[in-house]
């Protein structure tokens, strides 16, 4: 019985990854209408370029914060976590953030930026700070079961 267990879910996660690599990289919807701004709580799937080029991916959980248009980000990109705070203008999401404590011998900290589109998909950019290069990325809505 467990072993039926685990090779269907071994199988959805397989199927899982297929559909998701279907869009992965592609932002399918429009720049959100400032006044139509959908809500970013949940959980996205991330894709992304880093300053030298190199593609990399993950996952960012968005929390609603204190008050309306705040929230509480965390990434885990790379086995390694970054959290951060951040606030809606229009239809752009702007957060700074850092690594988690005890994550490296020296903490990282920077500035995520990103359009909002009508599907709740994010683009823009992500600066660390002290490094050099255009970091691209791309966060994806995991659809709300």
């Amino acid at each position: 019985m467990k072993r039926s267990l685990l090779i269907l879910l071994v199988l959805f996660l397989i199927a899982g990854l297929a559909a998701c690599s279907a869009t992965k990289g592609k932002i399918t919807g429009r720049d959100a209408d400032p006044a139509a701004v959908p809500d970013l709580a949940g959980e996205y799937a991330v894709n992304g370029t880093d300053g030298s080029g190199s593609e990399y991916g993950g996952r960012l959980s968005i929390r609603t914060g204190d008050a309306a248009g705040h929230y509480r980000l965390q990434w885990i990109v790379n086995e390694s976590i970054q959290e951060g705070a951040g606030s809606v203008e229009e239809n752009k999401l702007t957060a700074t953030w850092q690594s988690a404590p005890g994550q490296s011998a020296q903490t990282l900290r920077g500035v995520a930026t990103y359009t909002i589109t009508d599907k709740g998909e994010l683009y823009g950019t992500r600066t660390v700070d002290g490094a050099a290069g255009k970091w691209e990325e791309k966060a994806f809505p995991n659809k709300k079961q």
